[in-house]
């Protein structure tokens, strides 16, 4: 993927900023990559998961990106969950090597701390409308700028003015806009020290209870 191409900073950011000052070393790169999800209950087979990942700009907390998986387009099948898959859903793209999906990458940010978020959504359907959550972010968000068409990651962010600490309720507000369940958050976020390992494996419950997550960051 090209450098730092999710923020696109000659869109987002002041123009008066640059990627990085002649003769300055550049910071690392650094992604997240989702493994799995545990689901800590009996899968039901009318239901239909979604995510909803937000994400505070490294270099602006006062803004927040946002995404759904899986998306239309993306070159993974929705989530389908058996009794064979002893309810573990997990997230390499269909045929691929790969060991889980990304969905951010960015150079690392001077503090070396990155704020994530991760709701997960069940549609009271067997289909859902795509982006449901992202447009009725229209209501409750200030100052959505543009939609965004990620390279290489096939989904679509949102630059919203909405302050850090005030993200997971707004994204709330915004699942209950569309009728589907709520079925808790979990925090992503990481700080990385200096001489930390190039990967970082985590997983988490969801605050509900109803999940747990399975990630790992990676340094490059």
């Amino acid at each position: 993927m090209p450098r730092n191409r999710l923020f696109n900073r000659k869109k987002l950011i002041s123009k008066g900023r640059s990627d990085a000052i002649s003769g300055e070393i550049k910071e690392p790169k650094v992604r997240l990559e989702l493994l799995k999800l545990k689901l800590n209950r009996k899968w039901n087979k009318s239901w239909n998961l979604y995510f909803v990942l937000t994400v505070e700009d490294p270099l602006n907390s006062s803004l927040m990106y946002i995404a759904e998986y899986p998306d239309a387009n993306a070159p993974y099948p929705d989530f389908d969950l058996t009794k064979r898959s002893n309810n573990t859903i997990p997230f390499a793209p269909s045929g691929s090597e790969a060991d889980g999906l990304q969905v951010f990458e960015s150079r690392m940010p001077k503090d070396r701390q990155i704020s994530v978020r991760l709701n997960l959504v069940r549609s009271k359907g067997k289909t859902r409308k795509r982006s449901a959550v992202i447009e009725r972010g229209a209501i409750f968000m200030d100052d959505i700028a543009e939609v965004l068409k990620l390279e290489k990651i096939p989904n679509f962010w949102v630059k919203a003015g909405v302050l850090s600490n005030k993200a997971v309720g707004k994204v709330s507000h915004m699942i209950a806009e569309t009728k589907d369940k709520d079925l808790g958050f979990v925090s992503l976020d990481e700080r990385f020290e200096e001489n930390c390992p190039k990967i970082l494996c985590r997983d988490n419950q969801l605050i509900s209870g109803e999940a747990t997550l399975y990630w790992r960051w990676i340094i490059e």
